[in-house]
């Protein structure tokens, strides 16, 4: 899964009282109007406006999780519940709605499919999201987000649900397109840290 934000400090971490992480550096400089990007292929399930969290969108993704997109910037919206959406697809912008001290993102995860306010569904999202290379994260936070190397498949990278060749096939890689990779396991590749995908290194380049 995407960090949603491609400046990033972690102004706020996940407790089970606040229910998500804050994202994005206080003031104009990098926090007003910063993207916000989809976390992961989804459906938008919510997007209204709320007292506390201002503007909100939600996605629901096919790994049984719900994203959830806080205190964005009034009229900025790019999407509409019903909506499909792709990883990396801006959403919206980043803005201080609803009652908050400064500009950032609250982003959140919820296990299950709908929107749900219950806290014991919320998890931890700085353990689901990766950075990818072109993101910028300040020096103090850098061991709180996996880092994503970016790979180029060759044609045929096959990309599996376990670390070897029995692993259900999920889907073929064709030439140069783009595989997220950020760790190894039994030799192969991860590439889903959620949904537990897999592949070798055969046919990457």
């Amino acid at each position: 899964m995407r960090c949603p934000v491609n400046y990033i400090s972690v102004t706020q971490k996940y407790t089970y009282r606040h229910g998500g992480c804050d994202l994005g550096w206080y003031g104009n400089v990098c926090g007003y109007n910063q993207p916000i990007y989809a976390c992961d292929d989804g459906k938008v399930i919510y997007n209204r406006k709320q007292l506390t969290g201002g503007y909100v969108i939600a996605i629901a993704h096919d790994n049984g999780l719900v994203s959830y997109y806080g205190h964005l910037l009034k009229d900025s919206q790019r999407v509409h519940e019903g909506d499909k959406v792709k990883k990396g697809q801006q959403i919206a912008n980043m803005g201080k709605s609803g009652i908050v001290t400064g500009y950032h993102l609250h982003f959140a995860l919820s296990k299950g499919s709908k929107v749900t306010w219950n806290k014991k569904n919320y998890l931890d999202p700085l353990a689901y999201i990766n950075m990818y290379d072109d993101q910028v994260i300040k020096d103090k936070d850098k061991n709180l987000i996996k880092h994503t190397k970016h790979c180029i498949a060759k044609d045929g990278l096959n990309i599996r649900t376990a670390p070897n060749t029995k692993g259900k096939l999920v889907k073929t890689a064709h030439y140069n397109e783009e595989v997220e990779t950020y760790g190894t396991k039994n030799g192969w590749n991860i590439v889903d840290n959620v949904r537990g995908y897999y592949c070798s290194s055969k046919f990457l380049k």
